[in-house]
């Protein structure tokens, strides 16, 4: 009996091991580079185009927060136009950014926010339509700033 327990558990070893062989040597999906992009020259219209605003106090997600470089940038973008750009301001141990967004009475559009890191040169977007226009409103504040749903952009 106990001859025929240590042979089934062998064999359930066995097995359990070729399954985890088979599984690791099944080609992965290879992973495309992410695209390295330059530095970006980013610029709100000032020229009176759009005469209204509103604020936004946000962060970059985690990691990007913590790696923050000084030639990181943060724009925010309407109709592929830019809007505002963000002043960083240092907390101690993370960043957030200042951005005044500029539009008009009329604005109906979304505000897209697109965020560079110059360490590994991506840029990182928001999802489209992520945050509406709307006149004299804030987005966040310093003591709670909103943290930015960030996806790597290609």
């Amino acid at each position: 009996m106990k001859k025929y327990l240590f042979y089934t558990k062998l064999a359930v070893l066995a097995l359990v091991m070729a399954t985890l062989l088979n599984g690791c040597s099944k080609k992965q999906p290879e992973v495309p580079p992410n695209t390295k992009f330059p530095p970006p020259n980013w610029k709100a219209d000032n020229s009176g185009k759009y005469p209204l605003s509103m604020t936004a106090v946000v962060q970059v997600e985690g990691l990007l927060n913590l790696a923050r470089q000084p030639g990181d940038e943060l724009a925010a973008f309407i109709n592929g136009e830019c809007r505002g750009t963000g002043i960083q301001v240092n907390l101690g141990t993370s960043y957030l950014y200042n951005i005044v967004i500029f539009g008009t009475s009329s604005e109906n559009s979304k505000i897209t926010f697109k965020y560079y890191n110059s360490s590994t040169q991506n840029m990182f977007t928001t999802p489209d339509g992520f945050l509406p226009f709307k006149v004299d409103d804030s987005f966040g504040s310093p003591d709670k700033p909103q943290v930015l749903p960030l996806e790597v952009s290609n």
